[in-house]
C-alpha cells in the first residue's frame, strides 16, 4: 500500500487523467467506478495527513476543476440534445440535409393500431 502523500498524489492524478479520458471519449459508464477509486484514494490521502500547496494540492485542485468543467459542459450538451429532440418530435417533422446540401424532411411513420380479425 502507498505510504506517502506524494505517492497517493500521483495515483489520484492518474485517476483524474483516466476520468478526463473517459469524459472526452464519451465513456460515461466508466465514471462511477472511477469515482469509487478516487474516493478510496482520497480517504487514504486523508489518513496520511493530506497534501500541502507545495506537494501537489494546487495541481490536483486544478485537475479536479478541469474535469468538473468538462462534466458540466457534457451535461449541458445532453440537456440541449434532449430539448432539441423533444422540439423536433413535437413538430412532427424532422428535417435534415441531403448530400447536395438541400433540406429534406425525413418521413416519420405514425403509430397505428393494427387489428386482426
Amino acid at each position: 500500500m502507498l505510504d506517502k502523500a506524494t505517492d497517493i498524489d500521483h495515483v489520484i492524478s492518474e485517476l483524474l487523467e483516466e476520468e478526463r479520458a473517459a469524459i472526452l471519449g464519451g465513456d460515461f459508464k466508466e465514471l462511477p467506478a472511477l469515482t469509487a477509486r478516487k474516493e478510496a484514494a482520497l480517504a487514504h490521502l486523508a489518513s496520511t495527513g493530506g497534501l500541502t500547496e507545495g506537494n501537489g494540492l494546487r495541481r490536483l485542485r486544478d485537475e479536479i476543476e478541469r474535469n468538473a468543467r468538462m462534466l458540466k459542459a457534457a451535461s449541458a450538451g445532453f440537456r440541449a440534445v434532449i430539448s432539441r429532440y423533444s422540439t423536433l418530435v413535437k413538430a412532427g417533422e424532422l428535417k435534415t440535409y441531403d448530400a447536395a446540401g438541400g433540406r429534406q424532411a425525413l418521413a416519420q411513420e405514425t403509430a397505428r393500431l393494427q387489428r386482426k380479425a
